[in-house]
Order: structure tokens, then sequence, then C-alpha cells
């Protein structure tokens, strides 16, 4: 991620997941706590083509790394 960038994705626990998705659960004190950081290290970042900017595009290359 860049750093100038304020926004983080929210990345969901496997656990957590099912609560997140059913319609049901409405109550934020039942929601809010599914949110926080995310601690696996397992995830990479690289940069990506600009492309990835245009909505509707879709193609192989939106995930490739930039060099």
């Amino acid at each position: 991620m860049c750093p100038g960038i304020s926004r983080m994705p929210m990345i969901l626990e496997p656990k957590a997941e099912e609560v997140w998705l059913n319609p049901d659960v409405t109550d934020p004190k039942d929601l809010t706590p599914l949110l926080h950081p995310y601690t696996v290290k397992a995830l990479d970042f690289y940069p990506v083509s600009k492309a990835v900017n245009r909505a509707g595009f879709e193609s192989p290359e939106l995930i490739q790394k930039v060099v």
C-alpha cells in the first residue's frame, strides 16, 4: 500500500466471514469486534498497472507485478 493512502482494505478472518455476511446480524455491537487490524503477515504488496482504476476493465494484467 502506498504510504500516502489513509484507507486500508478490510480483511476478515475466516471465522468472522459467516457473521459479517449474515443479513440477520445488523447490530453494530456484534459487527464492530470483527473490525481490527489483520495480523497475518502472509500478505504480499506490489505495484500493479494503473488500469486497475478503469471501471469495468477485467484482465489478468491487473494482478501482474509492474516492474
